[in-house]
């Protein structure tokens, strides 16, 4: 990253995966409480978006179908 990255970005890089390694991934309560308060609705699951988007993909035609018309 230091030959290709200008060195604030591989300093805030890296501060980032270190705060994942020291705190985790995990949302606490008041971090739900002000995203719901932001989108105007809880936030979903990422297994329910990956559900929402499967069934969305599925239901539009797949593009080799549109060029082979």
């Amino acid at each position: 990253m230091r030959e290709n990255s200008p060195s604030w970005a591989a300093f805030d890089i890296r501060m980032m995966f270190q705060g994942y390694l020291e705190r985790g991934f995990t949302a606490e309560d008041g971090d739900i409480a002000t995203l719901t308060n932001l989108l105007g609705h809880a936030p979903r699951s990422y297994d329910d978006f990956v559900r929402e988007t499967v069934t969305a993909w599925q239901s539009q035609p797949s593009e080799m179908a549109l060029a082979a018309n």
